[in-house]
């Protein structure tokens, strides 16, 4: 289950912790579970991107690995440090990039 209200974004419940996010989310999302092998994917310029908060979400099969870098804006340029998440399982993907599994 995902919601957004307040400015957070809530995963089963529990508001998630998101400093790599430069604005709260300004709008609100009513809760909505999310069917199996689906993920609920956000950007993280969460009032102006075209993400699942606008009623989709992505199949497990349309993964292809995961963010390893920032390179905009250019000033920002890093590396991404993933941090477990504690929301699902890890799983070894054949890439060999760990993917988050839908907890459900």
């Amino acid at each position: 289950r995902v919601e957004v209200r307040g400015g957070k974004v809530y995963v089963n419940g529990a508001a998630l912790e998101e400093p790599y996010v430069w604005q709260s989310p300004g709008y609100l999302m009513r809760e909505q579970t999310i069917p199996a092998d689906n993920y609920f994917v956000l950007g993280d310029n969460r009032n102006y991107s075209d993400d699942s908060h606008k009623g989709w979400h992505v199949h497990r099969g349309d993964i292809a690995g995961k963010a390893w870098v920032v390179y905009w804006p250019p000033r920002r340029w890093q590396l991404i440090q993933h941090q477990p998440s504690g929301l699902g399982k890890i799983d070894d993907s054949p890439s060999g990039a760990p993917l988050l599994l839908n907890s459900n």
